[in-house]
């Protein structure tokens, strides 16, 4: 019973698949053309996207020269400094990384950094670079370069201008920060339009957040001191004055060692430079894709014709 039942299903199986082939074959230039339709849209559609460029630069975690000494008096007078108010330790040297890599990307460090180098513009309104000239070719329906201004139809509550909350998404989404858990080396990369934009802007991304965490250090290092002496001046106890002027002297070393430091936390070792080849679109990928949706399409328009209209039998 049970083998004339499974014949039956894999007969009735079987003849299924001829007559879908069947119909495949007789429907073959209808699945062709909505196939071509879709192949051709695919190719305009790939040409439309303009070039994108990806700078890179590799950098290190900068040498942590007062970490020995700090460990040293942490482990001797730690307790000491704790009950003075001060961060002895301070941030290890791996703390700093990734400090620096979340500053990166951060909503204060995207506008901070799109307010001072006045980047909003090609940011947010190039439509491509132009290879013969260098120069950039702006979205016009998004921005007039001519009388430089905004003008680009939107909904409330966004504005013509674009918010520094849709700048930081874009910003953020062109990108990468993300350091190697095995060789401890940072990688840094943005891409953009202009190849040349796109080194630059690696460039001061790495000059700006060692600067921003350098100087954030010096002024922690300057305030304690700064509460040390009120401490140091407070105190008659010889014992506790000999720590103080210890941590003194300790913080005194963190800030100049941060004064003369250009890359305080992240040290170049292959610098960014301008790329010469393209890091998007995958052009091949998109017309794949998009012929394959068309593909399909095409099959399932052809079944759903055959059951609306099925064909009389002769």
């Amino acid at each position: 019973m049970e083998s004339s039942v499974s014949s039956e299903t894999t007969t009735t199986n079987k003849r299924d698949l001829v007559y879908l082939i069947a119909l495949m074959w007789r429907e073959k230039w209808l699945i062709l053309a909505i196939t071509f339709v879709f192949a051709v849209t695919s190719v305009v559609v790939a040409l439309s996207i303009p070039n994108t460029y990806t700078a890179q630069a590799k950098l290190a975690p900068a040498a942590d020269s007062e970490g020995g000494g700090l460990a040293a008096l942490a482990g001797q007078f730690g307790g000491l400094a704790s009950l003075a108010g001060v961060n002895l330790g301070g941030n290890s040297k791996e703390d700093k990384v990734m400090i620096a890599l979340e500053t990166l990307k951060s909503r204060k460090f995207s506008r901070y950094f799109i307010e001072k180098y006045d980047i909003l513009v090609p940011l947010m309104a190039v439509e491509k670079w132009d290879l013969a000239t260098g120069n950039l070719v702006y979205n016009t329906k998004l921005y007039d370069p001519k009388t430089q201004q905004w003008v680009r139809e939107v909904e409330p509550p966004y504005t013509p201008e674009p918010s520094f909350w849709e700048a930081h998404k874009s910003f953020n989404s062109r990108l990468n920060a993300k350091q190697d858990e095995m060789t401890q080396l940072v990688t840094i990369s943005f891409e953009h339009e202009s190849p040349e934009l796109a080194k630059q802007w690696v460039d001061w991304m790495i000059q700006e957040v060692n600067e921003l965490i350098r100087v954030a250090d010096i002024e922690e290092s300057e305030a304690s001191i700064a509460y040390l002496e009120k401490k140091l001046r407070e105190t008659e106890l010889t014992t506790m004055r000999q720590v103080l002027y210890q941590l003194i002297e300790t913080e005194q070393q963190k800030a100049m060692l941060a004064n003369v430091r250009d890359d305080y936390v992240l040290k170049p070792i292959d610098p960014a430079i301008v790329p010469q080849e393209k890091s998007g679109p995958n052009r091949p990928l998109i017309c794949f894709v998009i012929t394959l949706l068309g593909g399909i399409l095409a099959l399932v328009v052809v079944v759903l014709k055959d059951i609306i209209w099925p064909r009389k039998s002769t």
